[in-house]
């Protein structure tokens, strides 16, 4: 399957998604990709209006240039997309067997807005002793089918269950800002970009 977005795109825009307000230097440490690189990408990005640059000015000349995600742009949201397919897709192909559970759940539980897994199993350094943390936000009613699809996994669940309005509200808390930072998005109905924006 052809690349839609290729991997010094995706490095530069998950960065810039995981830290608002990122310079040109912070994005170029993080990502450690070529000053060249990051410039041509980032002019690109915000040419685009993919993200957003807020230029600090003194003496009329900028000094500071600091980027963020336009989460209205249209394109931006179809990148965020194609990013966070390919991190799905990595996921599962690092643990072949939690697939076939998330995808019992997305089938048979309805009103699901959408399923992250963060913690360990999110930054791929998941040992034996490591239970898979998961969000699931929506209107759901029966948690236990859930639970119950989850019990068939070697691993221990740690399964949170909130409303997509109790999401919203709780988005600036420290947990929500390390899901919101360190993700793997399973299923989205379309409402976790919405969520997220600023």
């Amino acid at each position: 399957m052809p690349k839609l977005i290729n991997k010094s795109e995706k490095k530069i825009i998950t960065e810039i998604m995981k830290n608002p307000g990122l310079n040109l230097r912070e994005i170029i440490s993080r990502t450690k990709l070529s000053p060249n690189v990051v410039t041509e990408y980032v002019n690109y990005f915000v040419k685009k209006e993919v993200i957003i640059e807020d230029r600090l000015i003194k003496n009329k000349r900028t000094y500071l240039r600091r980027f963020s995600v336009n989460y209205k742009s249209n394109l931006a949201k179809n990148l965020i997309s194609l990013i966070k397919e390919s991190e799905k897709e990595e996921f599962f192909l690092k643990y072949k067997s939690l697939e076939q559970a998330f995808n019992q759940i997305v089938e048979n539980v309805k009103k699901i807005d959408f399923i992250l897994v963060y913690g360990s199993y999110a930054r791929f350094a998941a040992d034996k002793e490591s239970d898979i943390d998961i969000l699931i936000v929506g209107d759901i009613t029966n948690k236990d089918e859930i639970r119950e699809t989850l019990v068939s996994l070697e691993i221990e669940p740690s399964i949170k269950i909130e409303r997509l309005s109790d999401f919203k509200k709780r988005i600036g808390d420290d947990l929500h800002k390390q899901i919101i930072k360190e993700h793997i998005l399973l299923f989205d109905s379309g409402n976790f970009i919405k969520s997220i924006q600023k």
